[in-house]
């Protein structure tokens, strides 16, 4: 993907750097329909197009599955807005987590630290996996 080559300044926070790192599952990885539009914006709006059209073509090409939310998964994260009114939880993020719990993945692959928040998976980060950590 396209996230390990561009500088970190790059991002307008570090929450959107999960909107390019899919979610890890044993069967393979995800992200959604939502997460590729905000990506996508966010590379046309800091980088330019060139950056933005690359990164839905190497997305399309990959193996990450792009789940399309649903009617159901607003639903979903409607109430966990209302559930979770103390966090600052973007709407993005609350379709993220109805995902999460409508495809029963238990990890995220994120620096959002909403997801820490949310509580309800193990959040992954760039560390996991490397010797001494």
């Amino acid at each position: 993907m396209l996230t390990p080559t561009l500088p970190r300044q790059t991002w307008a926070s570090p929450a959107h750097e999960s909107a390019v790192l899919p979610a890890p599952c044993a069967r393979g990885f995800f992200t959604s329909n939502f997460l590729t539009d905000e990506t996508y914006t966010l590379l046309l709006v800091r980088l330019g197009y060139r950056f933005a059209i690359c990164y839905l073509e190497e997305l399309r090409a990959s193996s990450i599955t792009v789940v399309r939310i649903t009617p159901v998964d607003e639903e979903r994260a409607e109430e966990i807005l209302r559930q979770y009114a103390d966090k600052s939880f973007s709407y993005t993020d609350a379709t993220s987590f109805a995902i999460i719990e409508r495809l029963r993945l238990d990890a995220a692959f994120t620096f959002d630290r909403n997801f820490t928040e949310f509580g309800r998976i193990r959040v992954l980060t760039p560390d996991d996996g490397r010797e001494g950590s």
